[in-house]
């Protein structure tokens, strides 16, 4: 489940839109464990795809609005664990450092009067792409099916750091519309991440 917290901080529309959708996530990991009595304690990274997650309205809504929208195709973490071991079972928490590299899209439908750009049927789409990094945390639980394999559920809930994007698009005027400046359409935006996921694992050296 991805969350965003978008805000129109220029206030052309002086609104904000909060859209939550669902998304599947599928990858890979590798990672170290160090096991000493019923204590375990380890460091594993993963890299996963992931389908889209967008999204929503800022304004009064279509034809007079902008569409907002996230999409992180691809995202990881790298993190450290901590758990205890009871028999063929462990059960642990997890945190540390999260990316993922993020495309966020806007669409203007206003036709303002005096911009000769806005107006066309599907809207003016503009797009600003980065990294970003955030902290997540987690718990799950693993269990041994023999001395290499183990299956396993795990929750991870991840908050990436708040971005502003510029939203112009390539003929170089604000998707807000041509009486704020062509730097000056700025959405602020705010994502969070909650995933629930199965496990598979091949323990090396056993």
């Amino acid at each position: 489940m991805a969350s965003s917290q978008f805000d129109d901080t220029t206030c052309f529309f002086c609104n904000s839109a909060t859209p939550t959708r669902g998304f599947f996530t599928g990858g890979a990991q590798i990672g170290y464990n160090y096991q000493l009595g019923a204590g375990l304690v380890g460091i594993e990274a993963d890299v996963n795809g992931n389908s889209s997650f967008k999204d929503s309205v800022i304004g009064g809504g279509e034809p007079e609005a902008i569409r907002v929208g996230n999409q992180a195709d691809i995202s990881g973490t790298i993190r450290a664990r901590a758990g205890l071991v009871v028999n063929n079972a462990l059960v642990y928490v997890t945190g540390g450092a999260a990316w993922a590299d993020v495309k966020q899209t806007g669409i203007g439908f206003r036709n303002l009067t005096g911009d000769p750009n806005f107006g066309l049927p599907n809207g003016i789409t503009a797009n600003q792409s980065g990294v970003l990094w955030g902290g997540v945390i987690g718990a799950g639980v693993e269990y041994a099916l023999n001395p290499n394999w183990t299956i396993g559920a795990e929750f991870l809930h991840t908050i990436y750091q708040d971005r502003d994007a510029n939203l112009v698009n390539s003929k170089g005027n604000s998707l807000c519309g041509p009486f704020i400046p062509a730097t000056g359409c700025v959405v602020h935006n705010q994502l969070t991440t909650d995933v629930a996921r199965l496990r598979i694992n091949y323990k090396f050296g056993q």
